[in-house]
């Protein structure tokens, strides 16, 4: 005859042969571990059982005893772990009950943990944190993305498989049911789960022993019913009849009626979302509702206001929003293109190159003959010396400061440091010109340059010329945002309608043995009836808890939504938005800092100008004395004159025989000369002078 075997560290014997010896149950319930418990009938209260706490333990059903020790034969597959035992004498009845629970009693005493990145050792790390934030994946961090219910399960799975517990996904529904981040800190995996699904009256969740490892399995009500009639012991519709005896000879009891549960298909459900958001420093209130269906019978919006409905207020984490305001004053380059005087005007002015020298006609831009010459366009590079196109950056930043968050007309204002630089040829005279022109030779002429460079460093931008004041708000906080299709996931969890009751499956056993049961029922089931009403032979009625006596296979099974809330089911089910924590920023959890709208927007300055002088190549500089030493147009009294321009003229004016080379003649310098006193006596003189020479004859 078939039986019951039970598999520890790889060893397989009938579960009599374990001591196991009666009473033989399976309790399982919706939202719960399921467990296998045996009596072991006249053992010693203080006597050892043959599996150590928390042991792993395999139990089969509908095994056949083949040769060489092994088995044969498939069914019920659970497996479990070792509960603390429980030793017990009852008049003259003494033993010990040892119960095995699936994987759902170990993830109900594991806490669930989750990364974080902190500051640790003074540099940020990864931590193993039991604060923890449900639906949030820190791995791709989005502000407001939020992961599907599936998707949180299947990391809660991931966890405990890490923690040393065999189990792994099996099939998960809800990839479309979404939830708004929630906090939690210090809980089991379990309770994780569980928080997974307090809004959603509809999930079915087991662990299947079969597999290799247990597989966790999460299904709709409506799926289960949706699968094929199991032939054994698997998810599915199953139909028994309401009350008497069946063509097996199981006798069926059912409580007086099944009680419809119309007060849980809601006419609507209505979520009443509310952000508090900072703006300025002002609270500013949003609201927001999900409701589905949107409108009632009559067309009317669907505000809640009507027995029944499910009205549920949730509040969200607001925005903080800082209010922005700066200024710019700005020009267009005007040492680019243009005409002499622009030019000249803008290198002179505090607005431009700020040379202050520039400032009247003293300097004029002449070549070494006074003729005047034009002041070249100048090159504009940036700091790593490319050149700056100025289409894109074609004002300069006179005033103000730039911030990245500045924008005109929806375009953003961009801004880059530069160098400004030309070399042109000037003049410098003791008076202003009279004219005034470039021309103007008027005054004493105290200095001349073949090449004089005019430099600056400013920031240029696209920003309009004028002065233009932006305004702008920064998110140092975003708001929390719904999540989508909520109020329709919960009203069709609903919308089918359910039973309360219970039933009950006597089994006589044949010819006064008991046979193995073909098929167990659990909470992965659904129920329908024959024999009752017409209603119940298409019901799928939940399973919320069975308990089977394997010695009498003797089955009481409890119909109804799920009891693991509060009894009124609803109101326990809105606790989950009641008491939900509003959300942190969790970016803090993926980076160890908050969100990159926090970072702070340091100003670029704009300060003018030249700190030093530009380069020049001087050709002519004369230092003079006036009558009146700060009146330039008092009469002078002495000067002295270095003009380069004078000694190719000398040159010129002979055939000079050169006593060294070249360019010695053309070079003035510190030179020796040998003089003679009044009376002949010879000694050096040091003169400022070019190389010695003669002129031909």
């Amino acid at each position: 005859m078939p039986i019951w075997t039970l598999q520890y560290n790889g060893v397989e014997k009938a579960c009599a042969d374990w001591g196991l010896t009666a009473r033989p149950v399976i309790k399982t319930r919706d939202r719960s571990e399921t467990v296998f418990s045996f009596w072991m009938a006249g053992a010693a209260p203080e006597g050892a059982v043959p599996f150590p706490f928390r042991a792993q333990v395999i139990i089969r059903q509908n095994r056949t005893p083949a040769g060489g020790g092994g088995f044969t034969g498939t069914g019920f597959v659970f497996t479990g772990y070792m509960q603390n035992p429980r030793a017990s004498v009852r008049g003259g009845q003494q033993g010990i009950t040892v119960t095995f629970a699936d994987a759902i009693w170990l993830m109900k005493n594991t806490v669930f943990q989750q990364v974080w990145t902190g500051n640790g050792g003074g540099a940020l790390q990864p931590f193993q944190f039991s604060r923890c934030v449900l639906f949030l994946d820190v791995n791709v961090y989005v502000p407001n993305l939020v992961q599907s219910v599936a998707w949180q399960v299947n990391q809660l799975i991931a966890w405990a498989a890490t923690c040393g517990i065999a189990i792994q996904p099996g099939v998960i529904n809800y990839t479309g049911w979404y939830l708004n981040y929630y906090h939690c800190r210090a809980v089991s995996i379990w309770d994780a789960l569980l928080k997974c699904f307090e809004p959603i009256p509809d999930a079915k969740v087991w662990v299947d022993g079969s597999t290799t490892p247990p597989s966790l399995n999460v299904l709709t009500r409506a799926n289960i019913a949706g699968l094929a009639t199991p032939v054994g012991t698997a998810p599915g519709p199953i139909t028994l009849p309401f009350k008497g005896e069946d063509a097996a000879g199981r006798r069926h009891f059912s409580s007086a009626d099944f009680t419809p549960r119309n007060d849980l298909v809601v006419p609507c459900v209505v979520l009443q979302y509310q952000t508090v958001s900072t703006v300025a420093g002002q609270s500013v209130t949003s609201l927001y509702y999900d409701t589905y269906p949107a409108t009632d019978g009559l067309g009317h919006p669907n505000t809640g206001a009507t027995p029944f409905a499910m009205v549920v207020p949730i509040d969200l984490t607001g925005a903080i929003i800082v209010n922005q305001t700066g200024h710019l004053d700005c020009e267009p380059l005007a040492c680019v293109g243009g005409t002499q005087a622009t030019k000249r005007a803008w290198w002179a002015s505090k607005r431009g190159g700020e040379h202050d020298k520039l400032s009247d006609f003293r300097t004029r831009f002449q070549d070494p003959s006074g003729t005047p010459v034009t002041i070249p366009d100048a090159t504009v590079v940036d700091d790593n010396g490319n050149p700056v196109d100025l289409t894109q950056y074609p004002n300069r930043i006179v005033k103000g400061t730039y911030h990245a968050w500045m924008a005109n007309a929806g375009t953003g204002i961009i801004a880059i440091r530069a160098h400004v630089l030309t070399t042109a040829i000037c003049a410098e005279y003791d008076v202003p010109g009279a004219t005034p022109a470039e021309s103007d030779t008027n005054g004493n002429l105290t200095r001349k340059s073949s090449a004089r460079q005019l430099h600056c460093h400013i920031t240029l931008t696209n920003a309009p010329a004028g002065v233009k004041t932006f305004n702008a708000q920064n998110v140092k906080q975003p708001a929390e945002t719904p999540v989508a299709g909520l109020a329709q996931n919960i009203f069709i969890a609903r919308e089918v309608l359910d039973y309360d009751g219970s039933h009950e499956i006597i089994d006589p056993g044949i010819n006064g043995e008991t046979i193995p049961l073909a098929q167990i029922i659990g909470h992965w089931n659904v129920l329908n009836f024959t024999g009752g009403n017409a209603a119940w032979l298409n019901a799928n009625m939940t399973v919320a808890a069975t308990e089977i006596d394997l010695m009498t296979n003797h089955q009481r099974i409890e119909v109804g939504p799920s009891k693991h809330l509060q009894p009124q089911d609803w109101n326990a089910m809105l606790q989950f938005f009641r008491y939900r924590r509003q959300f942190m920023p969790s970016s803090q959890r993926a980076t160890g800092t908050a969100d990159a709208n926090n970072t702070i927007d340091e100003a670029m300055n704009t300060p003018d100008a030249n700190t030093v002088e530009g380069l020049a190549v001087d050709t002519a500089q004369t230092l003079l004395n006036y009558t009146t030493p700060s009146d330039p147009t008092s009469v002078v009294t002495g000067a002295s004159n270095l003009d380069t321009t004078l000694i190719p003229a000398i040159l010129g004016a002979g055939t000079p025989v050169p006593v060294t080379d070249a360019t010695g003649m053309k070079t003035m310098q510190p030179r020796p000369v040998l003089a003679c006193d009044s009376v002949g006596n010879s000694f050096w003189l040091i003169v400022h002078s070019t190389a010695g020479h003669t002129f031909a004859a």
